[in-house]
């Protein structure tokens, strides 16, 4: 892929201006222009911080249930007892307990730049030591990132710092480092132990700190929140919320094509547990592969295939897989290899689940695809193609989403009961029959195995050269053969 003119650099710059300017007079007449109305995630785990911080278990019912009314969340304004559950790891709470003890609406602005602040650090490692050109990590990345993190408030902008900054490392050499990072995934746990495993088992220098970061980690978690209730979180509370989003409408994970399908709830989530350890291993393995040609694909690699199938995928967790579509695209060596890897960068780059629902997110969808296209084709009539292909596909989604799902009435739950009860009763009354569900996420996962294809072909290539060449070995502990750390991946 050649570099852009001055002249094509101008006309980019136009017309990211362009799209821009009216994405934002778009969104000025939505409710996304008054975040005091948003952030449903961020609600809920600034009450967890809020229990924390005041002594309470955050995984319980109360006193969340009071304090997400109390903000107004959406999810649960229309169910009186039901709860957002939180979820996430017990030393992610020391952070939500900080973020509580600010007022709400500080606590918004505070989320909302750390979250652009991570967003555009893992755009600069991505350019600045990958080697990614500025237009494809711009645009393979804010949107994905951006729209989930500045509207429901999700912790997605720093899982994929943790991921691409693992991957700097080890394009550095900075093993040790890695292993800092790979630890850091964990806020994210089942995309972290992708990115940990493969450090340690292909990186021997990053093991000890890897090692030593995860036993901090535990550490904290238990001085926060305490034996007992880390035990409850993970034997309770995280099977009760596999079972209750096993049907989860937004969910992008194998469990809930089963349970569309009509498979029984724990059939589900058992063939989704099994795609986890399948993508998992084909991660371990196109990424080891992948090595010699570019250390950081023992990052970015088992991030991006890990997304693909599972128990528990929503849309916040595709964009980590994005780094590792725009590591393919520099790796191509083949027309083939090209396409498949530009065409996931594309696909994944646009949450086509919101897009379908909400008409004014067409204009960054077109902003999004036309930059990425001209960054990837340099050709105006690819460009205005891919454009003209997408506002045709979505003119007839989003003008016939589907019916709002009813309230998710359930019974009061005891003070002290699992935050995940109320959630998984809820969901079970949700039907799981609707064909639009499924056909939105087409596209995604159209671009995640797009992604896995170009990997493997770029595996075996790459595999093929190295075998004529020399066999790959561990040298100074980490993984070496033919350098890529002077070669831009452009």
């Amino acid at each position: 892929m050649r570099h852009f003119q001055p002249s094509e650099r101008v006309l980019l710059a136009a017309l990211l201006g362009l799209g821009l300017l009216v994405t934002a007079v778009e969104l000025a007449h939505t409710p996304f222009a008054h975040p005091l109305t948003q952030f449903d995630d961020l609600r809920g785990t600034w009450c967890a911080g809020h229990a924390l911080a005041s002594g309470a278990d955050p995984y319980h019912v109360q006193p969340d249930l009071s304090c997400q009314h109390g903000l107004g969340m959406h999810v649960v304004r229309d169910s009186p007892n039901m709860v957002l559950p939180f979820v996430l790891p017990g030393w992610d709470t020391v952070a939500f307990s900080l973020l509580a003890r600010l007022p709400f609406p500080v606590a918004i602005v505070v989320h909302a730049l750390l979250s652009l602040a991570a967003l555009v650090a893992a755009i600069v490692l991505l350019v600045r030591v990958l080697r990614v050109p500025l237009a494809l990590a711009a645009a393979g990345l804010t949107f994905a990132v951006a729209f989930q993190s500045l509207t429901l408030g999700q912790i997605g902008a720093y899982e994929v710092l943790a991921v691409v900054a693992t991957g700097a490392a080890l394009h550095l050499r900075a093993d040790r480092w890695a292993g800092v990072f790979a630890a850091a995934a964990l806020i994210e746990p089942h995309i972290g132990v992708a990115v940990g495993l493969a450090t340690l088992a292909f990186v021997p220098r990053a093991r000890l700190p890897y090692l030593a970061a995860v036993a901090g980690l535990i550490a904290i978690a238990l001085w926060a929140i305490g034996v007992p209730a880390e035990l409850d979180y993970v034997l309770r509370n995280i099977p009760q919320q596999a079972r209750g989003e096993a049907g989860g409408l937004q969910q992008f994970s194998v469990t809930f094509l089963a349970r569309w399908f009509g498979a029984p709830t724990s059939v589900a989530i058992a063939l989704g547990s099994l795609s986890t350890i399948l993508m998992l291993g084909v991660g371990l393995v196109l990424a080891v592969r992948l090595a010699p040609r570019e250390r950081s694909a023992l990052a970015l690699i088992p991030a991006s295939c890990v997304v693909l199938g599972g128990t528990y995928v929503h849309l916040t967790h595709i964009a980590a897989a994005i780094p590792g579509a725009l590591l393919l695209v520099g790796l191509a060596r083949t027309p083939r290899e090209r396409v498949a890897a530009g065409l996931s960068v594309i696909l994944l780059a646009v949450p086509w689940y919101d897009v379908a629902l909400v008409k004014q997110l067409l204009p960054p969808t077109l902003t999004t695809i036309a930059v990425l296209t001209w960054a990837l084709t340099t050709s105006w009539r690819a460009t205005v193609a891919a454009v003209a292909l997408c506002w045709l596909a979505l003119l007839p989604v989003q003008n016939r989403p589907p019916a709002a799902p009813a309230p998710m009435l359930v019974t009061r739950q005891p003070d002290d009961a699992p935050g995940t009860q109320p959630w998984l009763d809820g969901h079970r009354a949700v039907p799981v029959t609707d064909p639009w569900y499924v056909l939105v996420k087409i596209p995604t996962w159209a671009g995640l195995l797009l992604l896995v294809g170009a990997a493997f072909s770029a595996s075996t290539s790459s595999a093929g050269r190295t075998r004529r060449a020399a066999r790959p070995s561990l040298v100074r502990g980490s993984v070496s053969g033919a350098p890529a750390a002077s070669r831009p991946l452009g």
